[in-house]
């Protein structure tokens, strides 16, 4: 091969380009001892990428190789001084097959028996010995798909990842260091976001869902599967036509409880409101108290005063509530549906609405038996109780949803479909790794999160020279 031509300005972009042509040149010569008469696109294409992977597995290789022949005896690592201990063959994971390096481990001078660590991991940010590139694509695919599916997708991609239990493996892994690492890097990556154009109200809501956890049975070394409630919160930016501009999801399972999930839930409101003091501030939700409690404290502890703040149980709870007050009512269909449109119709155009429809729904409880009066009561009770936050008719003019789809979709979303798949059954380990994950990915932050990320796994070595 030809001698490349040297590269003296900050724009190697002809150098890139001689280095390409070269490249692909050889990659030709290659691909010619491989082509048979008569062979299809889709075969040369796939041998290319073969060839590819392997090139590229080749340079990894020799690049690691070159970096941990370089350590020498010994290293400074962060202000401490560390020699070499043991030698030992490593293979190391790509996103284009494995790579062999020999390398040593090294311990911390003066410190007798103390623990070991790899330099070369160190400062090429390996992951589970994993390379960054793999670690990433892991990571982020986990966070939506099972280790059997990332693997299959890996392939089909034409690449060469490892074995599916190492992928697991990885993955759970990576997982538990973005959960330890949010709290630090998260603060940084929300300073540098800006509310969307157009920002009209803040919407935040609290919920919770199941999940399948694999826990002890009575003390003994059996396990059985126990459904756990799972925690998801949200904040979404809407525009005056109440239409989502922007949505952070987050999720925390049942053992850990919501109270970190709602420190970024402030955070973002905090945030958002040194960007426009202005916008308007909402909770919509379901009726739980437990879960408006929290809600409550977290605006209390912000400052936030109640004449400054919107709350509205979710839409869709209120009509089941108005729905089940007519089936106890023992209404007949034709009529039920009549009366529950009207009274959907009443709550659209009137924030009192809901006054005049318990006083429908006591008229005519009295012309039934006790037994209904009851069944009915309970319906008008939940209504009555609740009749501060059924004012629905100015909630458009605000930007502000009537429902909390946002939430209630997130609980689907950000849990169900990733952890109830069938036959799937979960650790506490396991469920707070990919519900870390899941939680920066389905909030738009995975990229950002990971540049910081992998940029803080790097730790820089220096060979100590005699």
């Amino acid at each position: 091969m030809e001698n490349l031509p040297e590269g003296r300005s900050a724009d190697n972009r002809v150098v890139v380009d001689f280095a390409m042509h070269e490249l692909v040149a050889v990659l030709r010569r290659a691909m010619r001892t491989r082509k048979r008469c008569g062979e299809s696109f889709e075969k040369y294409e796939n041998e290319a990428l073969r060839l590819s992977n392997e090139a590229v597995r080749r340079l990894l290789e020799a690049e690691l190789q070159e970096r941990a022949d370089q350590l020498g005896e010994e290293v400074l690592i962060e202000g401490a001084a560390f020699r070499r201990h043991q030698p030992g063959l490593v293979a190391y994971h790509s996103l284009c097959g494995a790579v062999s390096v020999t390398r040593f481990t090294y311990r911390e001078v003066g410190v007798r028996n103390g623990p070991t660590c790899v330099p070369l991991e160190m400062e090429s940010g390996m992951v589970e010995r994993a390379t960054p590139a793999l670690a990433s694509a892991v990571g982020r695919g986990y966070a939506d798909r099972t280790s059997r599916a990332l693997e299959e997708d890996l392939r089909a991609a034409a690449r060469v990842p490892p074995s599916r239990s190492t992928i697991e493996r990885m993955a759970v892994e990576i997982g538990t260091q973005a959960k330890a690492a949010v709290c630090r890097i998260e603060p940084r990556l929300r300073r540098c976001e800006r509310l969307p154009k157009g920002a009209r109200a803040l919407t935040m809501g609290l919920d919770r869902t199941t999940v399948p956890m694999l826990e002890p049975s009575g003390g003994t070394d059996k396990f059985e599967v126990k459904y756990r409630m799972a925690y998801v919160a949200t904040v979404c930016i809407t525009d005056r036509e109440t239409e989502a501009l922007q949505t952070r999801r987050y999720a925390a399972p049942a053992h850990e409880g919501p109270h970190q999930i709602l420190s970024r839930v402030e955070a973002d409101l905090q945030h958002a409101l040194k960007q426009k003091p202005q916008l308007r501030i909402a909770v919509v939700q379901d009726g739980a108290p437990e879960l408006w409690g929290l809600m409550w404290e977290l605006l209390d502890r912000m400052g936030i005063k109640r004449r400054r703040r919107v709350e509205r149980i979710d839409r869709y709870h209120a009509t089941q509530h108005l729905s089940g007050a007519l089936d106890a009512l023992k209404i007949s269909d034709p009529i039920k549906t009549r009366t529950l449109d009207r009274w959907k119709e009443l709550l659209n155009k009137r924030n009192g609405a809901i006054h005049r429809i318990n006083a429908e729904i006591e008229e005519l409880r009295r012309r039934l038996p006790e037994t209904a009066r009851r069944a009915a009561a309970q319906h008008a009770t939940y209504l009555l109780i609740n009749s501060p936050r059924l004012r629905y008719a100015t909630l458009r003019k605000l930007g502000i949803p009537q429902g909390s789809g946002v939430t209630e979709g997130a609980c689907k979303s950000l849990i169900t479909t990733r952890t109830k798949r069938s036959g799937q059954k979960w650790s506490k380990h396991g469920i707070e790794s990919v519900l870390a994950l899941r939680s920066i990915v389905h909030s738009d932050r995975w990229p950002g999160f990971w540049r910081s990320f992998a940029k803080s796994r790097q730790v820089e070595i220096k060979p100590i020279r005699a």
